[in-house]
């Protein structure tokens, strides 16, 4: 009897085992059913580059997944649209994927790669400089790396003597500043006028990069410079200061939605300060007294910043 047992629990686990093995072999069901292939680009990062011109002009609607999110670029919505139109579409409609869409349209043929999207007929302002790539940095001011590559590995051109491509240049993220100042060969003179704006845009990196290509900048240019911010500092102390003492009974600094709101733009404002500030410490050129003054600012800018994220 007890031998009776032991062969059907061993025969009822075995059972089990091979119905595991049966339901793990097979092969999941696909979320993407229905869908052909030819419909769907599968993309490892954002930025990765749509199947071919052929393929995109041929499809009415272009679904490029991300991950576990599908992002829909209409292609035949921009087909009759002017330049100017085109570009005002990604703007207000399509500014969360703009840089797919804008990819999509260079890659379909409807508009060049470096070709100015703004109608400079409507703006007293030149338009060279309204590229398919400098739009994308308007529309994400986080553009990744890998999303820059995409437009330089199809020709991007950053033109080095238009001042907007510097300004985008100095404001743009950290991450990929250097690489649009390397992309766009920019001469001595240009690299001293891009060692400025990175200061003036507190952009770390690419003020570091340009004082190892150009040597330290100067005891009189940083001095100069401290001069020229140094009442916009004590300025927006003074503002931080007073906002924090702007309390009732009924709520604090925290808790107060309007206080809240003031602060938050505030300090948003001030992460430029923060930077501009720690280079200026970081050059050794300064006396006690204003090293102390600048420390007095940027103590009370971080603690804010600090006292936002809780």
């Amino acid at each position: 009897m007890k031998k009776t047992v032991f062969y059907i629990s061993l025969l009822l686990v075995i059972l089990l085992a091979f119905a595991s093995k049966s339901y793990l072999s097979k092969p999941a069901k696909s979320t993407l059913s229905g869908i052909s292939p030819g419909n769907i680009k599968e993309h490892s990062t954002h930025a990765d580059s749509i199947d071919s011109a052929k393929t995109i002009a041929s499809l009415s609607l272009n679904e490029v997944q991300d991950e576990n999110v599908v992002v829909k670029v209409n292609i035949d919505a921009y087909n009759s649209l002017t330049m100017q139109q085109k570009l005002m579409r990604v703007l207000r409609e399509d500014k969360d994927i703009a840089v797919d869409v804008l990819l999509a349209l260079i890659d379909s043929g409807m508009i060049g790669v470096n070709q100015p999207m703004r109608d400079s007929s409507s703006h007293t302002a030149r338009s060279d400089h309204y590229t398919p790539l400098y739009t994308a940095l308007i529309a994400n001011h986080e553009l990744s790396v890998a999303e820059l590559d995409e437009f330089l590995n199809r020709g991007a051109f950053i033109n080095p003597e238009l001042g907007a491509w510097k300004r985008a240049i100095g404001s743009s993220p950290e991450q990929i500043s250097v690489k649009m100042l390397e992309a766009s060969n920019m001469g001595v003179s240009e690299y001293n006028e891009m060692r400025d704006l990175a200061l003036f845009y507190g952009n770390i990196e690419l003020f570091e990069h340009t004082n190892l290509n150009l040597g330290e900048m100067s005891s009189e240019s940083y001095k100069k410079f401290y001069e020229a911010m140094q009442p916009n500092y004590e300025a927006f102390y003074s503002q931080l200061q007073t906002l924090n003492n702007a309390k009732d009974d009924k709520c604090d600094e925290v808790d107060c939605s309007s206080n809240l709101k003031k602060l938050k733009v505030m300090v948003d404002a001030s992460e430029k300060q923060i930077n501009q500030i720690s280079l200026l410490l970081k050059s050794g050129v300064f006396s006690s007294d204003e090293k102390a003054n600048m420390e007095k600012y940027l103590t009370e800018f971080k603690r804010k910043k600090e006292l936002l994220s809780k």
